[in-house]
């Protein structure tokens, strides 16, 4: 995986693309390519970017710290086990992460009815906490 600093405007990079995404690109013409994936990419921020805002009038800022605490550790790939995955961390998590039981049952119950689209918000949000404190 190509690393690309903050000041590099346009800087040839090198990456894997596995079947899955190869599938979503489709076929492309020479010289293409970037282009191509520069806009699923800006389509892709522009979903988690919608579905972030409507986890502000769902989630309380402690219920989403609760919930960053608690999927810190898990690796979400591939994507597909992000949905419902958030739950099942929920559900296997010590009873201290939420205060008490009623508080986790409350949570997990709101977390079940986010679309997919705004768990992946969840996860993208974690990640970019956490790669700050890097």
């Amino acid at each position: 995986m190509a690393k690309l600093s903050k000041t590099d405007k346009s800087a040839k990079a090198t990456i894997y693309l596995p079947a899955t995404i190869q599938r979503i690109i489709g076929k492309t013409d020479d010289g293409e390519l970037s282009s191509r994936i520069a806009d699923i990419v800006d389509r892709y921020g522009e979903i988690v970017k919608r579905a972030d805002r409507e986890l502000d009038a769902i989630l309380t800022e402690d219920e989403l710290y609760v919930i960053g605490n608690v999927i810190l550790g898990t690796i979400w790939n591939p994507a597909s086990i992000i949905d419902g995955g958030i739950v099942a961390d929920l559900e296997d998590a010590e009873t201290e992460f939420f205060g008490d039981n009623e508080k986790r049952k409350l949570l997990i119950a709101k977390v079940k009815m986010l679309s997919y689209a705004q768990q992946v918000a969840i996860v993208e949000r974690v990640r970019r906490i956490m790669r700050q404190q890097d």
